[in-house]
C-alpha cells in the first residue's frame, strides 16, 4: 500500500510548506533512532533530511507510569536505552518502524522535554511540520495507554473465507479471514483514538494513517485510499469519514478557493474537535494549534482566538454544546468555565 501510495497518489505528495516528492524532509528536532538492534535512542537533527514515521497514541491515565523525556534523563536516551525499557505501544511501534524500513520514528513523549515549558511550546508549534512530513503515521487505534500494545487483538471473529490458489506442483490453498465493512466501521468508530482531543491534529494532518483496530484488520488511509488491510476498499465506512472526513483525504489545501468554502471546511474541523475530550481544558486552542500555523501557512490568513479574520463575520455564529449537569450548582458548576483562556466571542472561551 505505501510502495502504491509514493508511486502513483499524487495528492499524497504535497505539504503545507512544499512538496513531499522532492525528497526526504528535514528531521524534527529530535528523534528516536531505532536502527540499533533492541536499543533506541534520542537523535537531535541538525538539518538532516530523511524519512520517519511518527506515532499517534493515547498516553493512558494520569496516575499511570509512563516513560518520558525529561532533563533529568536526555543524556541516557540520548546514549540509548534497551527496548525492552521502553511501554508496549512504543516498542510495537518501533518494530514497526524498522520492519518497514525506516530508521527514525518520531514519539512526542520522548522527543520533547516534559517538564520544559519553553520546549514544549516551541516543539508544539511545530507539530503540524512533525506529522505532516512524516512518511506515515502510526495510529495506535483502540490502545487505551502506552501499555496496551499496536497489535491488540480481542478477538479472532471471520465472516467469509477467501481462498488463494497458488501454481506451484503441490497446488496448495490458503485459507484467510475478512472481515466487514460494518466490523471495520465499528472498530474505527469506537477507538480511543477518535474522542481525544490532542490526537484530532496528528490525524487532519498527516498524510497517511495506519490504523490498528483491537478487532479488527489493519486498514490505510490516504488522501487517495481507504483501504484494509486484505487490499479491500472500505466504500462503506461512511460514518467513521464524517468524522474523519477532515483528516488526510479532504486537505484544507481543497477547500481554499472561496471564503466560504474555506469557512464550512473550517466549521465542520471545529464540530469535530471540539466534540473530544480534553484532560485539561486550558489546552483548548494549543492542541489545535499545529492546524492553525498549517493554515496560516497554507493560505495567509490571520488568526485571532481561533477564528480566521477574512472569514470573522461567519465564524462568530456558533453555539456552545455544554450542559450544566442538573446535580451540580450552577456556581459549581460554571466557576471553571469562566477562567479565562480566550475572548468570549471565540469558540474557545
Amino acid at each position: 500500500m505505501l510502495k502504491d501510495c509514493l508511486e502513483s497518489h499524487g495528492d499524497c505528495h504535497h505539504s503545507s510548506l512544499g512538496d513531499l516528492g522532492k525528497g526526504p524532509p528535514p528531521l524534527p528536532t529530535r528523534v528516536l533512532d531505532v536502527s540499533s538492534h533492541e536499543r533506541i535512542k534520542v537523535s537531535e537533527s541538525h538539518g538532516e533530511r530523511a524519512d520517519y514515521a511518527a506515532l499517534s497514541h493515547r498516553w493512558g491515565p494520569p496516575t499511570t507510569a509512563k516513560l518520558l523525556l525529561k532533563k533529568s534523563n536526555l543524556n541516557e536516551l540520548r546514549n540509548g536505552v534497551p527496548l525492552c525499557t521502553l511501554p508496549k505501544t512504543y516498542r510495537d511501534a518501533v518494530r514497526f518502524t524498522k520492519g518497514m524500513g525506516l530508521r527514525y520514528l518520531w514519539i512526542d513523549s520522548l522527543c520533547i522535554l516534559q517538564d520544559n515549558r519553553q520546549d514544549w511550546l516551541q516543539e508544539g508549534e511545530k507539530m503540524a511540520d512533525v506529522y505532516s512530513n512524516a512518511l506515515f503515521t502510526i495510529s495506535a487505534t483502540t490502545a487505551v495507554g502506552d501499555s496496551s500494545g499496536i497489535f491488540i487483538r480481542k478477538y479472532e471473529q471471520t465472516t467469509a473465507l477467501y481462498a488463494d490458489s497458488v501454481s506451484d506442483k503441490q497446488n496448495r490453498v490458503y485459507l484467510r479471514g475478512c472481515y466487514t465493512h460494518k466490523q471495520c466501521t465499528k472498530s474505527l468508530e469506537d477507538g480511543e483514538m477518535t474522542r481525544r482531543g490532542w490526537i484530532f491534529q496528528e490525524a487532519l494532518l498527516s498524510h497517511r494513517l495506519i490504523h490498528f483496530p483491537s478487532d479488527c484488520c489493519i486498514v490505510w488511509e490516504c488522501r487517495a485510499n481507504f483501504l484494509s488491510e486484505r487490499s479491500r476498499t472500505i466504500d462503506q465506512i461512511a460514518p467513521y469519514c464524517d468524522g474523519y472526513k477532515y483528516s488526510s483525504r479532504a486537505s484544507p489545501r481543497q477547500h481554499t478557493s472561496t471564503r466560504i468554502a474555506f469557512q464550512r471546511h473550517w466549521s465542520g474541523i471545529i464540530k469535530d474537535y471540539t466534540s473530544r475530550h480534553l484532560t485539561v481544558n486550558d489546552d483548548r486552542l494549543h492542541a489545535i494549534s499545529g492546524t492553525i500555523e498549517f493554515v496560516k501557512k497554507l493560505t495567509g490568513f490571520a488568526n485571532v482566538g481561533g477564528l480566521w479574520i477574512p472569514t470573522l463575520p461567519y465564524e462568530l455564529f456558533w453555539l456552545s454544546r455544554f450542559k450544566p449537569n442538573a446535580n451540580v450548582s450552577d456556581g459549581e458548576n460554571l466557576s471553571k468555565e469562566r477562567l479565562y483562556r480566550a475572548p468570549s466571542w471565540s469558540w474557545v472561551s
